[in-house]
């Protein structure tokens, strides 16, 4: 009888053995066998990890260094790629105004750009930046604008200030996702004057994420049904010589743009509902 048990008690050990063999075999797999490269041992990323908005965290974004763009779908079709980035300058380049490293997203065919840029790093590129992060802030709070001028950051392909926006016509204020800004159409000018026409038209939006960390502008291309491909400056308005009779030929131009906004081709609001729908970070 003891011997039986004895028997059965080595039968059970035998088995168990045999168990735990097969458990740590489950468990423990041949270091050979396994991947430690960096792609494999990486943290899984989760969309949590993304720190945005509940509203807009499903959405698809680019990012470009630092910056990511977050857009929804009705976006998709118009955002070319993940764009580019732009290194600082000092403005020692011919027509380049100093600034800081930036993110240049293209939009097409939309023919727009949006570019962002750190606005803290922006004014310690540029001693003239503070001041114009100032008073840009202000409009957007809702300071009237200074016929013909909103205060402007030159960032883009055109680096145009201020003082080379001839009219300032369509001044509203804009939000997207995460900030606020203001947008309106003008015509630039580098030097002298530029006819305005339908080659030179453009709509520009300014504005901050509401934390004050990104400078955001956005630059499209626009046609108005009243105008001529190339436009024309009348020689009497040149002839004259007089900055008021020449500020009041542009003015003309603005009231005209004021008064017929459904005719801009993007239209206005569609450009704006595309701004809306991004959230920047």
């Amino acid at each position: 009888m003891l011997s039986k048990r004895i028997m059965m008690f080595s039968i059970a050990v035998f088995i168990i053995a045999m168990i735990t063999v097969s458990c740590v075999q489950v468990i423990y797999e041949d270091p050979s066998e396994i991947d430690f490269s960096p792609e494999e041992t990486a943290p899984v990323a989760t969309e949590d990890a993304v720190m945005v908005d509940e509203d807009f965290r499903q959405l698809q974004f680019v990012q470009q260094g630092d910056v990511r763009i977050f857009y929804d779908a009705s976006v998709a079709a118009y955002l070319d790629d993940a764009g580019t980035f732009v290194p600082p300058s000092s403005g020692e380049e011919a027509y380049i105004d100093p600034h800081p490293g930036y993110a240049d997203f293209n939009f097409s065919p939309m023919q727009a750009h949006v570019y962002v840029a750190d606005a803290a790093a922006y004014q310690a590129a540029a001693d003239f930046a503070p001041g114009v992060i100032a008073d840009l802030q202000r409009v957007i709070e809702g300071m009237s604008v200074a016929d013909p001028c909103v205060p402007e950051l030159p960032l883009g392909t055109f680096f145009h200030e201020c003082f080379h926006q001839q009219f300032v016509s369509n001044f509203k204020q804009v939000s997207f996702g995460n900030g606020s800004g203001v947008r309106f159409i003008t015509v630039y000018a580098i030097q002298d004057y530029a006819p305005v026409g339908n080659d030179s038209l453009v709509y520009v939006f300014q504005g901050f994420t509401d934390d004050g960390k990104y400078y955001v502008k956005m630059k499209v291309e626009m046609m108005h049904a009243q105008l001529e491909g190339v436009g024309e400056i009348p020689m009497e308005i040149y002839a004259a010589n007089d900055a008021a009779i020449i500020n009041a030929f542009f003015r003309e131009y603005a009231v005209m743009f004021e008064a017929s906004e459904n005719e801009f081709t993007p239209d206005l609001a569609w450009i704006d509902s595309v701004l809306e729908s991004l959230y920047i970070q």
